[in-house]
């Protein structure tokens, strides 16, 4: 239309319009793109983390296990070990439940909002 009525205000307002609107759809898409990665990154490290968890727990339950077979066992390194452990596990508990919960960001998050 605007081909053959260069003047034509409303086919050109709504060229405009439709423009806009396709490249807010292509923006709203890219950004899910980038958070559907950002998610799969933090998956991917949170099993890393899990992965190390369970090698150093077996570590720790292997140590615990000779330390007992000594005729006096001193368990404080161990324990100290045990409680570290405790907390970084902890640590990567709070990260999976935000993860398995989208509805529940972080507070550091929603402060920024």
């Amino acid at each position: 239309m605007l081909d053959i009525n260069p003047a034509n205000e409303k086919a050109a307002r709504n060229i405009e319009v439709a423009r806009l609107s396709i490249k807010d759809i292509i923006d709203h898409i890219n950004k899910q793109r980038q958070e559907q990665q950002k998610q799969q990154q933090q998956q991917k490290q949170t099993q890393e983390d899990l992965n190390q968890l369970l090698e150093q727990q077996k570590f720790l339950a292997n140590k615990t296990q000779q330390e007992s077979q000594k005729p006096s066992p001193d368990y404080n390194d161990i324990s100290k070990e045990q409680s570290q452990l405790k907390d970084r596990t902890e640590q990567v508990k709070q990260q999976l439940q935000k993860q398995s919960d989208p509805n529940n960001p972080d507070p550091k998050q929603q402060q920024a909002r």
